[in-house]
Protein backbone atom coordinates (compact mmCIF):
# COMPACT_ATOMS: atom_id res chain seq x y z
CA UNK A 1 0.00 0.00 0.00
CA UNK A 2 2.90 2.36 0.76
CA UNK A 3 4.84 1.92 -2.30
CA UNK A 4 1.03 2.54 -4.22
CA UNK A 5 1.22 5.94 -1.93
CA UNK A 6 5.12 6.68 -2.99
CA UNK A 7 4.29 5.84 -6.41
CA UNK A 8 1.60 8.27 -6.53
CA UNK A 9 3.42 11.12 -4.99
CA UNK A 10 6.70 10.87 -7.73
CA UNK A 11 3.78 10.64 -10.54
CA UNK A 12 2.40 14.41 -8.57
CA UNK A 13 6.02 15.91 -8.49
CA UNK A 14 6.74 14.74 -12.24
CA UNK A 15 3.31 16.62 -12.99
CA UNK A 16 3.86 19.50 -10.90
CA UNK A 17 7.84 20.04 -12.18
CA UNK A 18 6.39 19.41 -15.73
CA UNK A 19 3.57 22.22 -14.99
CA UNK A 20 4.25 24.32 -11.45
CA UNK A 21 1.36 26.54 -12.04
CA UNK A 22 -1.27 24.39 -12.20
CA UNK A 23 -3.58 24.21 -8.63
CA UNK A 24 -4.05 21.17 -6.65
CA UNK A 25 -6.69 19.60 -8.53
CA UNK A 26 -5.33 19.69 -11.99
CA UNK A 27 -1.98 18.10 -11.03
CA UNK A 28 -4.09 15.40 -9.27
CA UNK A 29 -6.29 14.94 -12.37
CA UNK A 30 -3.19 14.76 -14.91
CA UNK A 31 -1.11 12.51 -12.04
CA UNK A 32 -4.23 10.01 -12.36
CA UNK A 33 -4.32 10.44 -16.29
CA UNK A 34 -0.59 9.51 -16.42
CA UNK A 35 -1.23 6.34 -14.09
CA UNK A 36 -4.38 5.35 -15.60
CA UNK A 37 -2.23 5.45 -19.11
CA UNK A 38 0.16 3.10 -17.47
CA UNK A 39 -2.50 0.54 -16.17
CA UNK A 40 -3.37 0.81 -19.45
CA UNK A 41 -0.28 -0.43 -21.19
CA UNK A 42 0.66 -2.65 -18.50
CA UNK A 43 -2.35 -4.75 -18.92
CA UNK A 44 -1.63 -5.12 -22.22
CA UNK A 45 1.38 -6.98 -20.94
CA UNK A 46 0.88 -9.84 -18.88
CA UNK A 47 -0.29 -8.54 -15.42
CA UNK A 48 0.24 -10.44 -12.43
CA UNK A 49 -2.84 -11.13 -9.55
CA UNK A 50 -0.71 -8.59 -7.43
CA UNK A 51 -0.31 -6.10 -9.65
CA UNK A 52 -3.64 -6.26 -10.82
CA UNK A 53 -4.98 -5.84 -7.25
CA UNK A 54 -2.48 -3.21 -6.80
CA UNK A 55 -3.84 -1.45 -10.01
CA UNK A 56 -7.22 -1.38 -9.03
CA UNK A 57 -6.63 -0.17 -5.40
CA UNK A 58 -4.81 2.79 -6.61
CA UNK A 59 -7.82 3.41 -9.36
CA UNK A 60 -10.31 3.36 -6.52
CA UNK A 61 -8.13 5.93 -4.20
CA UNK A 62 -7.56 8.27 -7.02
CA UNK A 63 -11.31 7.86 -7.94
CA UNK A 64 -12.01 9.14 -4.37
CA UNK A 65 -9.10 11.75 -4.54
CA UNK A 66 -11.16 13.19 -7.28
CA UNK A 67 -14.26 12.96 -5.59
CA UNK A 68 -13.24 14.78 -2.21
CA UNK A 69 -11.40 17.48 -4.44
CA UNK A 70 -14.50 18.01 -6.87
CA UNK A 71 -17.25 18.47 -3.97
CA UNK A 72 -15.96 21.79 -2.68
CA UNK A 73 -15.04 23.01 -6.58
CA UNK A 74 -18.71 22.16 -7.56
CA UNK A 75 -20.55 24.02 -4.63
CA UNK A 76 -18.04 26.86 -5.31
CA UNK A 77 -18.97 27.00 -8.97
CA UNK A 78 -22.84 26.51 -7.91
CA UNK A 79 -22.87 30.18 -5.86
CA UNK A 80 -21.91 32.01 -8.70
Amino acid sequence: MSNLLEYYKRKVGEVRSSAPTADALKTAVLAGLLLADEALRKKETLVSPQEEAEISLLTERLIQTLDECLVPHAKDSSLE
